[in-house]
């Protein structure tokens, strides 16, 4: 008797230890993506780092957007 597994979709944040399992995409991005909005909202209430500190969290950020939208096609 053979029974199909659900496709489930996992976030990681590389910013923190928020870490989630979503039955769809679409929850899956908005919950993520607000997430993340979060964080850049504190960011700039705490005033934001200067210099390569910013752009080094933003190269890291876009690689984690990058393998997030790849995700599913591997």
């Amino acid at each position: 008797m053979s029974r199909q597994i659900a496709q489930t979709y996992f976030t990681s944040c590389p910013f923190c230890e928020y870490r989630e399992m979503f039955s769809s995409e679409s929850a899956m991005k908005r919950r993520y993506v607000a997430h993340l909005y979060a964080h850049e909202r504190r960011g700039a209430k705490n005033g934001l780092p200067k210099g390569d500190g910013l752009g080094c969290v933003l190269r890291r950020l876009a690689d984690h957007v990058r393998r997030l939208e790849a995700a599913p096609y591997n």
